[in-house]
């Protein structure tokens, strides 16, 4: 439904709302976003076994070397209070995924349209089967930058982390 080169996300704010159908699942390609290609796609159906679903924290660790500059970020429509998703950690996690043999990701930042209410609503209701038919990656630190493994995070005491975690 959206396809831009990943290059021009850099210091924008996404919005693919104007090409989105309330009421479905949206996934990142991994294999596009791995050759600088910025791919959104939409489906009525869950593609079992083929993603990952992305547990993270809304406000993660900040990267203050950084700071002040978006350049390497992009914001989401009707996310903007979260932090911004930082394009070395798309790439770091479309690898990954790819590592584990999956074709997409499932970023809730993105699939779903933050500024619409009906399809929040839809996307929470189905967040478990979300979860339990993909392969979870985690990332403690947020979506701004990855963490070392002796970074403390706020992970752990989110709401949602035993969905997350357990679903899969």
């Amino acid at each position: 439904i959206f396809s831009c080169p990943l290059s021009t996300l850099s210091g924008r704010c996404l919005d693919i709302e104007p090409f989105a159908t309330l009421g479905r699942y949206r996934f990142l390609s991994c294999r596009s976003i791995c050759d600088e290609w910025f791919e959104v796609y939409e489906t009525d159906e869950l593609p079992e076994g083929r993603y990952c679903a992305v547990s993270y924290v809304w406000k993660g660790v900040r990267d203050l070397a950084q700071e002040g500059t978006l350049s390497q970020y992009f914001t989401v429509k009707g996310a903007e209070d979260g932090d911004p998703i930082g394009l070395h950690v798309l790439r770091d996690l479309a690898w990954a995924a790819l590592q584990l043999k999956k074709d997409f990701i499932w970023l809730d930042r993105i699939g779903i349209l933050q500024t619409q209410k009906e399809d929040k609503s839809w996307q929470i209701r189905n967040m478990f089967k979300i979860y339990q038919l993909s392969t979870c990656i985690i990332l403690p630190g947020g979506v701004r930058r990855l963490v070392s493994i002796t970074e403390e995070t706020t992970w752990i005491d989110r709401a949602w982390t035993l969905q997350e975690a357990l679903a899969p």
